[in-house]
């Protein structure tokens, strides 16, 4: 799956790169910052995109977006036979019309979008740790991190579309909010 994200704030991305730093550490769970090491949130994701077509939509709605704050609130789980380990975030009224738009704009380039992302069913959130992740280990990592504050107001600033390369995804496109 390739997708269609904002990256975090500079100050975000140093605390989630120590988390994953943390998580390798002690668990040996490093996938997620191996395979996506760039923290964000997703608004969108789909096996394949036009690629000349979303960087339209996406420099076009920029135009017209400002910089956004967000708000983490904690941890949260996708459960499942390999669960996500994220950080949830507030599905403010500002955000949620920014998904809004962020959909439409990439399903015109999209084949086969996942529904997981679309506006009546997205989870805003952060993924901290996912595909080494077991219902067995995820016990002991949920206690080492749950007990923490993650309060955290986070700057939104630009979108980026991440295309997956030899198991790693890189920003492919970039197209800051407020950009002529």
């Amino acid at each position: 799956m390739n997708g269609v994200v904002s990256l975090l704030d500079p100050a975000a991305t140093a605390q989630i790169h120590a988390l994953w730093a943390e998580m390798q550490a002690a668990h040996g769970i490093d996938a997620v910052a191996r395979r996506v090491p760039w923290p964000h949130v997703s608004y969108h994701i789909a096996p394949r995109y036009d690629p000349i077509t979303l960087e339209a939509g996406l420099r076009a709605l920029a135009r017209e977006t400002g910089p956004l704050d967000i708000q983490a609130t904690g941890l949260g789980i996708f459960t499942g036979p390999t669960p996500v380990l994220y950080l949830a975030v507030t599905r403010s009224p500002a955000l949620s019309a920014l998904h809004a738009r962020a959909w439409t704009a990439c399903n015109a380039a999209a084949q086969d979008p996942s529904p997981l992302y679309a506006p009546n069913v997205w989870v805003p959130h952060i993924t901290l740790a996912h595909h080494d992740v077991t219902p067995a280990n995820l016990p002991r990592l949920f206690a080492d991190l749950g007990g923490r504050d993650f309060a955290w107001t986070i700057r939104l600033s630009a979108f980026t579309a991440l295309f997956k390369t030899d198991d790693v995804y890189q920003p492919a496109i970039h197209a800051p909010f407020g950009a002529a």
